[in-house]
């Protein structure tokens, strides 16, 4: 050391270290937006759009009330025009260069200058316009205007300067437009695209930590999970994200359709022989209606499950979004021009929660949603996959202990490094306990879990205990009239 005279200081690292911030189930919404209706198209498809609110999501994804059609437009409808929930990813796999349809000559008749193309949506970059015998073409900005009206039609209108002879004139008109018909559901899959290995689809949800900071709570694809393929790839992705984390995946069962299930009693079997059974599955039925919007149950129940986290537990996800008020004043299945209004009793919705499916309940508080378990119930009974709650807490404190501690990795393996972990992960399992968002947990640094093989290898494991509180599924109390109390009859 060098000759020092004087007076110096130095610091040491702080023996306790805060948690890393870590949403608790946010959802990452996959599907359709009508991108071609905004500013600019670049990072919109298969690219994880963060959102905080309304504007940003209808700015950035364009917004439509066709949800048939543009399914990321009702869950942003729900996410926050009914539950007022933030913050979400949206992933659109929309292409509009792709999932198109092309209109090779179409006949416009000018009425005072101006006239609709026949189909909504066309895009405005393929617009061709020419004379009635098609040997003109004419020049957009110097002969006319292209713009879409409020409902998306686009409207040619000719200019007084240009070479359009009149008010009047017949043209021909060649476009192209959107037609999200065209996407499928191995649009929805995804994977690796071989020519520009770029991930596509659910494989997107690869993306949302590194460019979001947001850790994907739940995996949503409204309108498309109920595809059993879908369904199956969303479960599979939700366990091995950026080969760290893990989140839930929301599942609707389809309402019609080849071998949907028309009746309740139908649901269990159809839910067991599409192999819905996956630990990190949450099973839905059937479709909602408010008015006269129907939604499939899916685009709700994440905002709800959103909902309650925020509202009910502080951003700790220990609260059952089960019996919390959803939006709707009927259920409903059936062909989409025959829907039936489906009555659900208290025996019926149970018998869909006892068979690992979540339903809807018309009781003392209004719609709720109503169902605590996995899809995994009742095949597998542990409490640490079979309730909601108690598997939103493992992977949102599985997330946490992460992002808290990557900061370590490659440190010395030292006493302090050891007690610095275990002292502060205490220290948050005991401020959980004080919240009673856990009933109790604790993590030790065991020698038998840390053999000196593990140890000269640069390997350390931690043993972690976690008790999150189980819903208070049932009730019960027994009423017995006690006779003694006939004594108060007579004075004394």
């Amino acid at each position: 050391m060098a000759f020092f005279h004087g007076v110096k200081t130095t610091e040491s690292p702080t023996s306790i270290i805060p948690a890393a911030p870590c949403e608790a189930a946010m959802p990452v919404y996959f599907g359709t937006a009508p991108i071609h209706r905004t500013a600019t198209r670049k990072n919109k498809i298969n690219y994880p759009i963060l959102c905080n609110a309304y504007d940003d999501a209808v700015a950035a994804l364009g917004y439509s009330t066709d949800w048939k059609k543009w399914t990321l437009c009702e869950n942003i409808y729900a996410e926050f025009a009914l539950f007022s929930m933030k913050p979400c990813v949206f992933v659109n796999v929309f292409d509009p260069s792709v999932h198109k349809t092309s209109v090779a000559s179409e006949s416009l008749t000018l009425a005072k200058g101006e006239a609709k193309l026949a189909k909504t949506d066309a895009l405005l970059s393929s617009i061709v316009v020419k004379d009635a015998q098609g040997q003109t073409t004419y020049v957009l900005g110097t002969d006319y205007t292209a713009a879409y009206d409020a409902d998306y039609n686009v409207v040619i209108a000719r200019k007084s300067t240009g070479s359009i002879s009149s008010e009047t004139a017949e043209l021909k008109v060649s476009y192209d437009y959107a037609d999200p018909a065209k996407v499928d559901k191995d649009d929805i899959i995804g994977g690796i695209n071989a020519s520009t290995g770029d991930e596509e689809g659910l494989e997107v949800i690869e993306r949302v930590y590194p460019i979001t900071r947001k850790v994907p709570g739940l995996i949503v694809a409204t309108g498309w999970s109920d595809d059993v393929e879908v369904a199956a790839v969303m479960a599979a992705k939700a366990w091995n994200i950026n080969t760290l984390f893990k989140a839930l995946a929301i599942i609707d069962i389809p309402v019609t359709g080849t071998g949907a299930p028309g009746l309740y009693t139908d649901v269990p079997a159809y839910k067991t022989s599409k192999n819905l059974v996956d630990d990190l599955q949450h099973v839905l039925w059937p479709m909602l209606r408010l008015g006269e919007t129907e939604y499939r149950y899916s685009s709700q129940f994440a905002a709800l499950i959103q909902w309650t986290t925020h509202h009910k537990g502080k951003d700790i996800p220990y609260v059952s979004p089960s019996n919390q008020n959803i939006k709707c004043d009927s259920l409903i299945a059936g062909a989409e021009d025959d829907r039936k209004e489906v009555s659900m009793s208290l025996a019926k919705v149970n018998y869909l929660n006892e068979n690992g499916v979540t339903t809807a309940l018309n009781f003392s508080k209004g719609w709720t949603a109503w169902g605590n378990r996995n899809a995994c119930y009742p095949g597998s009974t542990d409490t640490k996959d079979v309730f909601i709650t108690n598997r939103l807490m493992f992977n949102w404190m599985q997330a946490e202990f992460i992002l808290t501690f990557w900061q370590k990795v490659d440190a010395p393996i030292t006493r302090r490094l050891i007690e610095t972990i275990v002292d502060s992960f205490n220290d948050r399992l005991n401020g959980l306990t004080a919240q009673e968002a856990i009933l109790g947990g604790r993590i030790e640094f065991r020698k038998e879990d840390n053999p000196v093989s593990s140890l000269i290898d640069g390997k350390i494991k931690f043993k972690v205990y976690l008790t999150p509180p189980p819903p208070a599924e049932s009730i019960e109390a027994d009423f017995e009239l006690d006779p003694e109390y006939f004594s108060t009859l007579f004075s004394e």
